[in-house]
């Protein structure tokens, strides 16, 4: 990577390590036409170390098949954030030059992410010719006691008045703990998955 760019930044006081109680995760210029989501950490959020398996979120592990030039198939943006024990993300997945989907991934180390469900959209774009139709940017959360508020940019290139296209924020809510879901396949009325290690509680 030829830069980091920080999006998010927080301090992370459950980190056993105490050069990385302070983390940032943004993007990387990875060459003259392609980003990379990537993460540093530091002692006293002063000086910074950027981890050495940058770009962490691989902006080829998405492409099939793999594209290694121009501004298509990257992740563009990324926010982190701690959730509960897990580490949240909503990245900026590009698939074309104006079409931009916030997806969602997650870790239980801050480190190494996992996709959840590739391909579905946590904001969805707006219909065609709306403010959000061609790209949805997104940024850290808020929570409350009673839902979570994603406040995001939305931009539209086409049919737009504007050269540089019509951009706005706007804001989406989910339920508490809403980020997404489990539920059976088609025509089945039982099933199973399967989890870490769990001590079960006492009533």
């Amino acid at each position: 990577p030829g830069s980091f760019t920080p999006i998010s930044l927080f301090h992370d006081p459950e980190e056993q390590d105490p050069d990385k109680k302070y983390k940032a995760y943004g993007f990387s210029a990875l060459n003259h036409n392609r980003r990379g989501g990537s993460y540093a950490y530091s002692r006293d959020a002063l000086e910074w170390t950027a981890d050495s398996r940058n770009p962490v979120f691989d902006p080829y592990a998405r492409t099939i098949p793999v594209v290694r030039s121009g501004k298509v198939e990257q992740i563009h943006d990324v926010v982190v954030w701690k959730y509960h024990q897990y580490y949240l993300t909503l990245y900026q997945y590009q698939r074309s030059g104006e079409s931009m989907d916030v997806e969602l991934a997650m870790s239980r180390d801050g480190e190494n992410f996992a996709f959840i469900q590739p391909g579905e959209q946590v904001v969805r774009r707006g219909a065609p010719g709306e403010w959000d139709s061609d790209m949805v940017a997104p940024s850290v959360p808020l929570v409350d006691e009673n839902e979570i508020k994603l406040y995001y940019g939305g931009y539209s290139f086409k049919n737009s008045p504007w050269i540089e296209g019509q951009r706005a924020g706007g804001l989406a809510t989910l339920r508490l703990d809403g980020f997404t879901h489990l539920q059976l396949e088609q025509a089945r009325d039982r099933g199973s998955f399967t989890t870490i290690p769990v001590t079960r509680g006492s009533a």
